[in-house]
């Protein structure tokens, strides 16, 4: 069985430290969502297409940033499906 259901998440820093912070939550993100986890007799595979925008450097509203953020997600996308 193979499902495309397409969902948005939308993950908000408001105390980032350090400028490299974001990549690494976003790492870590990919990396847990990654794991399989079983259901039921079946085993289930997900995966994530993530998207960063940083304020103020990407944009200083709310709907452009995530505009932004939008955009990198299907960048990210792209390039992934042209691996495979």
């Amino acid at each position: 069985m193979n499902d495309t259901w397409g969902h948005e998440v939308v993950v908000l820093l408001p105390q980032i430290t350090t400028a490299n912070e974001p990549a690494q939550v976003m790492d870590k993100l990919a990396a847990v969502v990654a794991q399989p986890f079983p259901l039921d007799a079946t085993t289930l595979q997900i995966s994530a297409s993530l998207g960063l925008a940083i304020y103020p450097q990407h944009a200083e509203s709310a709907s452009e940033l995530l505009q932004r953020a939008d955009k990198a997600m299907y960048l990210h996308k792209a390039s992934h499906k042209s691996k495979h």
